[in-house]
């Protein structure tokens, strides 16, 4: 295995930010080096993932069975997400995800995310940082919702490797 950096980057969360949850720590997971999740539709609600493997979020993905993979991966969650969410600005909040992401929520674009591959030798206080997608007019409050990221790594350890939370700003 590569070695693997350490990055500076935070679970706390920011005080504009109140926590409605944490999501969980497995989600569904598959690789796409051919790159045909997109076309496939693996973000949308009638996709078929039962034979996709678990994958912590949390921790690189080569921690996790795929040493060495550089390239485009995708996460999967269903979850219920409260009722109280109803009518609040809601966004997800990404603890860290190397390095590039784009969110879907219930088969719809929700953000993106773009660390680069020159993030790893970037100053301290430039390094990857934890960000937020604004989700309010995807999500289904009081219903189960489909979370799908896809992740593009091309260098060093990949994946979201942070946790992600449910929050409202304050």
């Amino acid at each position: 295995l590569l070695p693997q950096p350490q990055l500076e980057t935070t679970d706390k969360l920011p005080d504009r930010y109140e926590e409605v949850m944490q999501l969980p720590e497995k989600w569904k997971f598959k690789l796409d080096p051919d790159l045909i999740g997109g076309k496939d539709r693996w973000f949308s609600g009638d996709h078929d993932d039962s034979g996709w493997k678990e994958i912590r979020v949390g921790e690189y993905w080569e921690k996790q069975g795929y040493p060495a993979y550089d390239g485009t991966a995708w996460y999967r969650l269903k979850v219920n997400l409260p009722s109280k969410l109803s009518g609040k600005r809601t966004e997800l909040w990404f603890g860290a995800a190397d390095e590039t992401a784009k969110v879907y929520v219930n088969g719809k674009v929700a953000g993106d995310y773009d660390f680069g591959p020159q993030g790893w030798w970037t100053p301290p206080d430039r390094r990857q940082k934890p960000f937020a997608i604004d989700v309010t007019t995807q999500i289904k409050p009081g219903r189960e919702n489909l979370i799908a990221v896809r992740v593009i790594d091309t260098n060093k350890a990949g994946g979201l490797w942070k946790p992600v939370k449910v929050v409202t700003p304050n």
